[in-house]
């Protein structure tokens, strides 16, 4: 009589593995709700994926009357983010990306930001101020933290986008604050 070894079914199923986040899983969630807009944002930039970071503003062809501003940190020139717009939103990320080996995104106590109506008749909101931080492994990681402050709409298929986007330093010290990394990363 002949023994074989017993083993598994070779046809079966194993069980689904769930996606790691800070792989580059591709996760994006559609924006219903503010709050979904923010988290796709963070997870766009730990993805280092330019298209679904895109998909968070607002997009001028869907809303007329409104266009993408981006207010800088005072600390930095003005003539930098002279005509700022999308295109160069996508570029400095598109330049991040390219160089950047690792990126990690928090919302420093992100349980604290509050989301509080503009305008009924636009379906728009802004967010409370919020600080964050932002770690970029380049050859060595540079860290970007500051406050942000972010206005919302609803563009006419019902989903959200960023509009507007303040940005400021949290204090005299801090001299790396977002608008550093747009400003020096931005192509001209």
């Amino acid at each position: 009589m002949l023994n074989f070894p017993s083993c598994t079914n070779p046809f079966g199923t194993r069980s689904a593995e769930k996606p790691a986040a800070d792989q580059n899983s591709d996760i994006f969630d559609q924006p219903i709700s503010s709050e979904v807009v923010l988290s796709n944002l963070r997870y766009a930039l730990i993805q280092k994926n330019v298209s679904n970071y895109m998909s968070c503003f607002v997009d001028s062809g869907f809303i007329q009357t409104i266009s993408f501003h981006f207010k800088p940190d005072e600390g930095i020139p003005a003539e930098r983010f002279q005509g700022w717009s999308l295109e160069d939103e996508a570029n400095y990320l598109r330049n991040v990306f390219t160089n950047a080996h690792g990126i990690s995104f928090e919302y420093i106590d992100k349980e604290n930001i509050t989301i509080t109506p503009i305008s009924t008749s636009l379906d728009s909101v802004q967010t409370s101020p919020f600080a964050y931080q932002l770690d970029i492994e380049f050859k060595q990681t540079t860290t970007y933290y500051g406050i942000a402050r972010m206005k919302l709409i609803k563009n006419s298929n019902s989903l959200w986008a960023i509009y507007y986007w303040e940005d400021t330093r949290n204090s005299d010290n801090n001299s790396n604050t977002w608008s550093t990394l747009k400003a020096d990363y931005r192509i001209n």
